[in-house]
């Protein structure tokens, strides 16, 4: 990480979004106005928020350092979230979780699964069934020869199963990463060519328990050179991700996008969100609440405080767009 904190996992970093008075795109399914959905407690005792981002649990889930984006388990007592620290020999990201028992939530420490790799960037399965994340563990060279992969756990009890490799078609094309999943198991993923630096927004359909070969979104879609950090509706009705214009984090404003998907598969040209994510300290890797109300996102604080740190605000911030 630099002095400011930027992620180093891979090219394309997270994403913002916000708010802008602007009227056209259609509501976003599971969009609410961000009055507080049950218990308080199933959000780590937080008051929840309005159209302005604010820190996530802080102390808990937010502090020193790096923070991913959190995901929250349906029922909401499990929130899970990924950080970034320097360990002798390098830099590993490590996924995290902390549990309501009680009405204690727990000191977060790593998943069974985690805190070895570089695993980050994670996603749950609408129904909780599957969480998936990418990874730099060692893979089966006859699936990828690349470093980072697409790799997933299956819900067993009240814990997860051992990691599994996503297998191909998802991985072995280039390195992978950024997945999110529809309700009916749909998945969406970023190709990243570390080489060429171009990283691009793909889909793949699950048909008879396997994964089709995967799709290129169009261009209304991959509107920049480097497209990554997706998170689709558990519909399939809209989908969130950043777009660069170029490379590298210098000079390469980014910004959070979402496009609509019609009843035929068609999808709108992208429009940026407003300025409650696309505003200060670099945003990024969106997710929502089982019940739709909240989005999660990490960014750089905006003030003076390095590193990053998860936000959380009304989805509603998603029906405003500028451009």
């Amino acid at each position: 990480m630099t002095s400011k904190g930027t992620l180093v996992l891979m090219p394309c970093t997270l994403l913002a979004v916000a708010t802008s008075g602007c009227s056209g795109p259609p509501t976003p399914e599971g969009a609410r106005d961000g009055a507080a959905s049950g218990s308080p407690a199933l959000y780590a005792g937080q008051t929840p928020p309005g159209l302005t981002p604010v820190v996530f649990a802080p102390g808990l889930v937010s502090g020193p350092g790096n923070q991913g984006t959190a995901v929250v388990y349906p029922g909401g007592k499990e929130i899970y979230f990924w950080d970034v620290e320097r360990r002798p020999g390098g830099v590993t990201a490590t996924i995290r979780v902390t549990r309501e028992v009680d009405g204690v939530w727990s000191a977060p420490v790593p998943t069974a699964f985690s805190g070895t790799y570089m695993d980050a960037y994670i996603a749950l399965h609408p129904d909780g069934s599957r969480l998936y994340f990418q990874s730099n563990r060692p893979i089966d060279p006859r699936e990828s020869t690349f470093e980072y992969n697409l790799w997933y756990v299956e819900r067993e009890g009240d814990g997860w199963s051992e990691a599994r490799s996503m297998g191909r078609p998802i991985n072995g094309r280039n390195h992978t990463g950024g997945a999110s999943v529809t309700r009916d198991g749909t998945l969406y993923f970023t190709l990243m060519d570390l080489e060429g630096r171009a990283q691009n927004l793909y889909r793949s359909r699950y048909v008879d328990g396997r994964y089709q070969e995967p799709e290129l979104l169009p261009p209304e879609v991959n509107v920049g050179f480097q497209n990554c950090d997706s998170y689709v509706a558990p519909d399939e009705s809209y989908l969130v991700f950043t777009a660069f214009p170029g490379v590298g984090h210098e000079n390469n404003p980014g910004a959070a996008y979402i496009a609509f998907r019609d009843a035929e598969g068609r999808w709108t040209p992208a429009r940026k969100l407003g300025p409650a994510f696309n505003g200060e300290g670099q945003p990024g890797s969106l997710t929502l609440s089982p019940d739709g109300s909240y989005a999660f996102f990490a960014r750089e604080n905006p003030d003076g405080r390095s590193g990053r740190d998860v936000y959380w605000i009304s989805t509603k911030a998603l029906t405003d767009t500028v451009g």
